[in-house]
């Protein structure tokens, strides 16, 4: 394992129990400010994923699967990858940045204003 998958295994381990119900609602809306959030992703997320969330399609071409797409039809998994990175990708953990869950649910909050196809 390479530093950073060691740092994210470490990371889960130390967070990964954790509620998110203070965060997430049963309807898939998120209890943060996407406002926040913007400036969190714009600072860390659109480098890889652009500046609005496309670049990379996690589906395929007759059904694409964008942020804004994981962030509003799951943001359970959003909320899981950006606190402990993706597994087997060079995604980063935000824990590992030092964002508090707060941090986290607002930059889903931000990923649900992105386009989702």
């Amino acid at each position: 394992m390479e530093e950073a998958q060691i740092n994210m295994l470490v990371t889960f381990i130390q967070e990964g129990v954790a509620d998110r119900s203070p965060y997430i609602n049963a309807d898939k809306t998120v209890n943060g400010d996407a406002a926040h959030g913007e400036t969190f992703f714009n600072a860390t997320c659109a480098r890889c994923h652009g500046a609005d969330g496309k670049t990379i399609n996690f589906g395929d071409e007759a059904e694409p699967e964008y942020l804004g797409t994981v962030g509003s039809d799951n943001p359970w998994e959003a909320f899981h990858k950006d606190s402990f990175g993706q597994p087997g990708k060079t995604m980063p953990a935000g824990l590992n940045f030092g964002w508090t869950m707060q941090d986290i649910a607002d930059v889903i909050a931000y990923l649900q204003t992105l386009p989702t196809k």
